[in-house]
Formats: C-alpha cells, sequence, structure tokens
C-alpha cells in the first residue's frame, strides 16, 4: 500500500507510530510546511516533499491513500484541491472547525474525520486484523460509510475475490470495493491470503448491509472448515 501524508508537525508523530505498525510496512511520502516535520522525515527515512512541488509528483497516481491533518482546514482544503486531479481512491481529510464542512463537501471531500476522533477512534484500528472498521463522515445526507478488513486467520478458508464480489453483486448495494494484498498493491483475482486488505465505500446502509453477508459467508467457510476437521479427527480415531 502507498500512503501520502500532509501533516502538521502536530500530528506527525501519531499518524507515524500507526503508519509504522501496518503490515506489511507501506511506500509513505510525507509533505508539510512545517521544518520540524521535514527534520523527523529524515530521522525515520521518510520521502518528504514541500508542499509547493505536490503538484508535480506524478507518482502520486499510483498511491492508494491520502490522509490530510494539516494545521488548519484551509490548508487540508488546498491540498485536497491539489491532488483531486491523482484519483487517490481513499482520501482523508481532518475537519477542524465543524463550521466548515460544508465547504469540504462541496469540494468532493467525502470522508471528513472530526479533530476529536481523529487519530484513536478511527485510524488506529484499521490497523486490527479479521475485524471491520468503519468510519463515517460526518453530517452527511445520505451518509456515506468507508469499511476496511485485514485478513489474518480468515486467510484459511479458501475464500476469492471472486466469491465476494459475486456475492456483492447478486445484493444489488451502491457500494465500491477494493482489495490490496500483503504488499499493498491492488490485486484481484486470487484466495484471500493472510494480510489483505478489504475496503469497501458507499452508502451506509448498503455498506452495513454487505458486511453481514459478508460476514455470513465467512461464517459459512468456518463451519464448513470445523466440519472437515472434524470428519478428520474421527477417521483417525475409528479408521
Amino acid at each position: 500500500m502507498k500512503v501520502f501524508l500532509a501533516l502538521s508537525k502536530n500530528y506527525f508523530r501519531q499518524v507515524i507510530s500507526l503508519i509504522n505498525n501496518m503490515k506489511p510496512s507501506p511506500k509513505v511520502l510525507v509533505t508539510s510546511s512545517d521544518e520540524e516535520v521535514e527534520v523527523l522525515c529524515k530521522r525515520f527515512g521518510f520521502e518528504f516533499r514541500k508542499l509547493m512541488e505536490v503538484q508535480s509528483i506524478e507518482e502520486l497516481h499510483n498511491y492508494d491513500m491520502a490522509i490530510l491533518a494539516l494545521a488548519e482546514d484551509s490548508e487540508n482544503i488546498s491540498m485536497f484541491k491539489i491532488i483531486k486531479s491523482f484519483n487517490i481512491p481513499i482520501v482523508i481529510a481532518l475537519l477542524h472547525n465543524k463550521d466548515n464542512r460544508d465547504i469540504f463537501i462541496n469540494e468532493g471531500v467525502h470522508y471528513i474525520i472530526d479533530e476529536n476522533e481523529y487519530i484513536n477512534a478511527n485510524l488506529s484500528t484499521m490497523l486490527l486484523p479479521d475485524t471491520w472498521v468503519f468510519i463515517t463522515p460526518i453530517s452527511l445526507v445520505p451518509k456515506i460509510k468507508v469499511a476496511f478488513y485485514r485478513v489474518l486467520r480468515r486467510a484459511l478458508l479458501g475464500i476469492s475475490y471472486d466469491d465476494v464480489r459475486y456475492l456483492l453483486s447478486k445484493l444489488n448495494l451502491n457500494i465500491y470495493v477494493e482489495f490490496f494484498n500483503r504488499f499493498g498493491n491492488r490485486t484481484t483475482g486470487h484466495v484471500l491470503a493472510a494480510g489483505d486488505y478489504i475496503v469497501m465505500s458507499g452508502f451506509e446502509d448498503d455498506v452495513n448491509k454487505a458486511v453481514k453477508e459478508l460476514e455470513k459467508l465467512f461464517r459459512k467457510y468456518e463451519e464448513i472448515q470445523a466440519s472437515r476437521i472434524l470428519q478428520q479427527i474421527k477417521t483417525k480415531e475409528y479408521g
């Protein structure tokens, strides 16, 4: 996975601490107007680019996520305008003042996180394996929701990407799903493996329904696997 971070010094250590816990480690590109952030990037070994250079970084077309956590709402909005043309699938913007919410929405920012919930309530939990983690942008009508799932134990079930897509296609829901392998690259067509990510977005009710149905699929495969193991045990015992 490739992650673009636009950070002020106030958020650098918190966000980088979370990024460092991601396995496998993502490729990280950082920009900031704070000299302290540039110094810290050199210390931690992260690539750093100045704000004025961002619009010319063509490789951003290949990035999977952007987190905008600059010091002011106006800076986050300006940065979003700059990177919008790169079509990064997931852009999460920090909102300092709720009075500016409509400005973010009008600019096309759909994934808005309130400053008070930014770090601990949302980003840190994205790292949990075999757990659905949700981000719900505040006060959107209809509400948009993003669901993250990192596969670990359930990699043993033999569920393929095609199984997931087929199930979702039958539900007739307004959702968008992408898969990332353990190396952080978008991928299609193979069996879910340890470290893979499922990222699903859409209207809140539709995402909730999709997650519920996917959990049913997972449990079905878990029951099949348990039954096979039980049968193998019986065969060995009574052989």
